[in-house]
């Protein structure tokens, strides 16, 4: 429900505002106070979405009642509009304005105006209400985020970060936030022309790409990351810069680690005497062979690749069947005798072990008399 609050020490000027706010607003909730002290009490309490608030009063008055309110983060943002009983000069005007009017509203009250100022003073509420809604929205969707995100001012400065930011750095929010990005200990070097291209290429327009960065931990570790940078915009006009990291290090790690096993997997397999051949595990069809393979029976990669044992090397169907069922259950056959053709037709007498890599089989062929 809507609330508003009219603080006045004249008990009559109470009632005609109570009465008139009444009349207009009948879902609304009007309440009153006497005093300044009596309103500061009810506001923080009530939490009205507006104040009517008489400037002079005896005990404490209008302007030291509005800054007191203005002061508590919890009353701030409710607008208030000042009741005065004379002609407001602009030093009054500008005295209530910097503590924290919203307008002015003179005696004798005019329904008309009352409910014109009070309308207004609503909407804004409103507007503000949804709009700090929508911040508060945002920044606990910031504060959740794992990844580290931080913003800039449009020449650099960083302005903000979330835990997981710092978490990723190791360093405290200090450390961070009122640096320019080319003087944070965390960045190296020779990373810093690729923010500067980055940045400037983003008010240029031009869509940017995830760049790959090291940091430096406060630890001393040396880490590995990728950021996203967005724009922040004001009005349609870019204002500063959002940047999204993400630790990659172990990403890294696995795929230095997965490049040297598939070096060394080439090296045997390529390298290997023996016929040696990569399937799927579901057709059967060759994806790759070594070339002692091409050697050996006298193939071409065009006579191999994208076919089955059966239709190459001649192996028995059965045989082929029975295989990818041993491998797809145990993943592995061993020394299983059979009989191979080369390409001019000459049989051959081998020992053929499988093993099942993933969702394809590695085969090797061993001749034996």
């Amino acid at each position: 429900m809507t609330k508003i609050l009219v603080i006045d020490d004249d008990r009559i000027n109470l009632k005609v505002l109570e009465v008139l706010l009444k009349n207009s607003y009948p879902d609304y909730e009007i309440s009153t106070a006497q005093s300044g002290s009596e309103g500061i009490e009810k506001a923080k309490k009530e939490l009205p979405d507006i104040i009517i608030l008489d400037v002079r009063m005896p005990d404490m008055d209008g302007y030291e009642v509005c800054k007191r309110l203005q002061s508590d983060e919890y009353t701030q943002p409710i607008p208030v509009i000042f009741l005065t009983a004379y002609e407001t000069d602009s030093k009054d005007v500008i005295r209530g304005l910097e503590s924290g009017a919203l307008s002015f509203l003179s005696k004798p009250i005019d329904k008309d105006h009352l409910i014109a100022h009070v309308n207004v003073a609503l909407r804004i509420k409103h507007a503000e209400d949804t709009l700090r809604e929508s911040e508060e929205k945002y920044r606990n969707i910031v504060e959740m985020s794992p990844d580290g995100i931080a913003t800039s001012s449009l020449t650099g400065f960083m302005t903000s970060c979330n835990t997981a930011f710092l978490e990723l750095t190791g360093f405290d929010h200090d450390d961070l936030v009122g640096k320019h990005f080319t003087k944070l200990p965390t960045l190296q070097l020779k990373d810093l022309p690729k923010f500067s291209k980055m940045m400037r290429s983003m008010i240029r327009g031009e869509k940017p790409k995830p760049i790959e960065f090291k940091w430096n931990h406060k630890s001393g570790k040396v880490l590995m990351g990728e950021a996203r940078i967005g724009v922040l915009k004001n009005k349609d006009k870019i204002s500063g810069f959002q940047i999204i990291a993400i630790d990659i290090t172990e990403r890294k790690q696995a795929e230095q680690m997965l490049k040297e096993s598939e070096e060394k997997f080439s090296k045997v397999f390529y390298a290997n005497p023996a016929i040696a051949g990569l399937s799927d595990l579901t057709t059967g069809e060759y994806i790759e062979v070594n070339t002692s393979f091409y050697d050996i029976l006298g193939f071409t990669p065009q006579e191999v690749i994208g076919k089955r044992a059966s239709e190459v090397v001649r192996l028995d169907f059965n045989f082929m069947d029975r295989v990818l069922a041993n491998l797809k259950k145990d993943n592995y056959v061993e020394n299983e005798e059979a009989v191979i053709y080369t390409k001019k037709g000459i049989p051959i007498n081998v020992l053929i072990s499988a093993l099942r890599v993933f969702t394809t089989f590695l085969s090797i062929i061993s001749l034996y008399l």
